[in-house]
């Protein structure tokens, strides 16, 4: 019995995942406290300047930032692997950022100053074509999360839109020939 016990006992060496699991996850919440809740936060102190830096650069994107180190402090702490996760926080990542960006686009200084930073030269030569790049980055991280090849949503949507076009240019082509044949036949009838 006593070799049984010794036998399961984890090895003196191990990696203590719930002690870097609960560091990770008390870091998201002290991020979320920092802001969120702005409001108790008055002067100059270091959560007052951590809360304003955070929202000016990443504008309301900065909201999402405590759930990159609880998620992944859970899973640490439950032992559990990490591959999908940085996977799906990766693609959220550009995701976030490819919608700040057409943020920026329609509403300027709104999105944060690190969106502004990055759209200004586009929308000042561009104006509103602009968004499009930020659309194409989009479906790159939606890419990313869904593990897609790049530019599927992309082929996807244009195929779409090239479908409803042929169509509807069909309808149309249809509708001008039914109407020029009645005005062929009304000839046709009152030339007897």
């Amino acid at each position: 019995m006593a070799k049984a016990r010794a036998k399961t006992a984890p090895p003196p060496g191990r990696f203590d995942g719930e002690a870097l699991g609960l560091v990770l996850f008390a870091l998201g919440i002290f991020l979320a406290v920092t802001l969120l809740l702005p409001q108790f936060f008055t002067g100059g102190g270091i959560m007052a300047q951590a809360n304003e830096a955070l929202i000016g650069w990443l504008g309301w994107g900065a909201t999402l930032l405590p759930l990159v180190p609880v998620c992944y402090g859970v899973l640490v702490f439950l032992g559990r692997d990490l591959s999908g996760l940085t996977r799906r926080v990766l693609g959220g990542a550009v995701v976030v950022a490819a919608l700040l960006a057409l943020h920026e686009v329609f509403v300027p200084g709104a999105a944060g100053e690190g969106a502004a930073r990055v759209m200004a030269p586009l929308t000042g030569t561009l104006s509103y074509a602009a968004a499009l790049l930020p659309l194409v980055v989009l479906t790159l991280g939606l890419e990313i999360m869904l593990r897609l090849p790049p530019f599927t949503l992309l082929k996807g949507f244009f195929r779409g839109v090239s479908v409803l076009l042929g169509g509807g240019a069909t309808a149309v082509q249809g509708a001008i020939e039914a109407r020029q044949d009645g005005r062929e036949a009304a000839r046709a009838r009152g030339g007897v």
